[in-house]
């Protein structure tokens, strides 16, 4: 073929006659396929897949004294360093103060890194039960949690949550409509919580409530993946209340992350797969079902969503908690606040988008990651520690075992994809 071409180049560059030459170009071209040639020198090379999983247990660390906390939702800042959400502890250091919630600075790395409860400018949620927090995400320098809230003073289902901000990475905290997070740290008025009661379904007598308790999609250091490709939305996750290996999902524009009237839902997809959105909370869609095992509890597949820049995927990690033994007053057992009688299960998706199509990668219905003793809930995945290949990730996770006395507080390790 080689040898064709310069034959060719030879002959055109002697021709004096244009009509004779373009009577040779039409011969060529009559005569070899140069349109498939052409498509699949243009065409970029197929999008890789990533195909498993490994979990190195031998990277295991814990780190924090005893009872430290749990959670660990997660967001990479404009100032490089992870800011997370520290549910029910003391903290890393062991304090005097039990803290329903707090937010905490990690500096550093997997194997260094110093974790400082931010206590000073933040609502002082001491540990009377009712305030977790489950989600947190940097957007143009500017941090924002949302912080649920539960039914009664204990650890039960959640019937809305407030949303708090920071314009200087933690010092201060304001509500969404402005004043001083800590002036109206317990204050349930309906100006002054966000989403609340939302679109009630009912399941065993109980009403349950849409997008009570949400994670962020983390788009990249302080969202820059988002900016990169001129995506101006911010994308927040949320089990179907009263089904909750259904994801739901939405989004708001992130100059108006504050004002709940600018939110958009997941609608469902059109034929060619592209979302539809609905401002009608009550028109939300799925984005996706998770394995039902039939014994999953309403604390479950709470997703944490992160962008891998190197792959070109968001990984999601997810989990299931399994009811257990009867505690409270409750109606069956889906709504059970207690759901740390088993270990929770694990699974790994991927997706082009932040609402997929998600592909899993793997799943397992229990979750082991020291001994058959854990009782792991809440996985993670970090934002920033991202190794530079892209396949080499860090996952955190919550334990409960031995009456949360052994290994209630951070947990990480490092993961590793194959992709093909």
């Amino acid at each position: 073929m080689g040898d064709f071409y310069v034959l060719i180049e030879f002959k055109i560059k002697g021709m004096k006659n244009k009509r004779l030459l373009f009577q040779l170009v039409c011969l060529i071209v009559s005569l070899f396929p140069f349109k498939e040639i052409f498509s699949q020198s243009l065409t970029e090379p197929p999008q890789k897949k990533i195909v498993s999983v490994r979990l190195l247990k031998n990277t295991i660390r814990s780190v924090g004294d005893f009872k430290a906390g749990d959670n660990w939702c997660q967001t990479w800042a404009a100032d490089d360093n992870v800011y997370t959400m520290l549910d029910d502890g003391f903290g890393f250091n062991n304090g005097s103060t039990k803290y329903n919630n707090v937010p905490v600075r990690i500096a550093g790395n997997p194997n260094s890194f110093l974790a400082t409860e931010l206590t000073e400018g933040y609502p002082k949620y001491e540990y009377k039960g009712g305030w977790y927090a489950y989600g947190i995400i940097s957007v143009d320098s500017i941090l924002y949690t949302s912080v649920s809230i539960t039914q009664t003073g204990g650890f039960n289902y959640f019937r809305g949550n407030k949303l708090f901000y920071s314009e200087d990475f933690g010092k201060s905290w304001f509500n969404h409509n402005g004043n001083p997070a800590k002036k109206e740290q317990w204050d349930i008025q309906e100006e002054k919580v966000f989403f609340w009661h939302e679109d009630p379904v009912i399941r065993d007598s109980v009403e349950g409530y849409a997008f009570s308790w949400i994670s962020f999609c983390q788009n990249g250091q302080d969202n820059a993946h988002a900016d990169k490709i001129g995506d101006p939305y911010i994308y927040l996750y949320s089990p179907e209340p009263a089904e909750s290996w259904k994801l739901n999902l939405a989004r708001v524009k992130k100059d108006s992350i504050r004002f709940k009237k600018s939110y958009e839902y997941f609608a469902g997809f059109d034929e060619d797969h592209h979302p539809a959105w609905t401002s009608q909370i009550k028109n939300r869609g799925v984005i996706y079902e998770f394995p039902n095992d039939n014994d999953w509890g309403w604390y479950s597949w709470q997703p944490s969503v992160v962008w891998n820049e190197n792959l070109g995927y968001y990984i999601m990690v997810n989990y299931g908690s399994r009811f257990g033994r009867t505690r409270g007053s409750l109606p069956g057992n889906y709504w059970n606040d207690y759901m740390h009688d088993e270990t929770c299960s694990i699974g790994f998706w991927y997706a082009e988008h932040p609402w997929g199509p998600w592909n899993q990668i793997f799943y397992e219905p229990f979750f082991y990651p020291i001994s058959n003793k854990d009782r792991a809930y809440q996985l993670k995945l970090s934002p920033k520690w991202i190794e530079d290949d892209g396949k080499t990730m860090y996952l955190i996770w919550s334990d409960a075992k031995d009456s949360w006395t052994t290994h209630y507080l951070w947990n990480h390790m490092k993961i590793t994809f194959q992709v093909e």
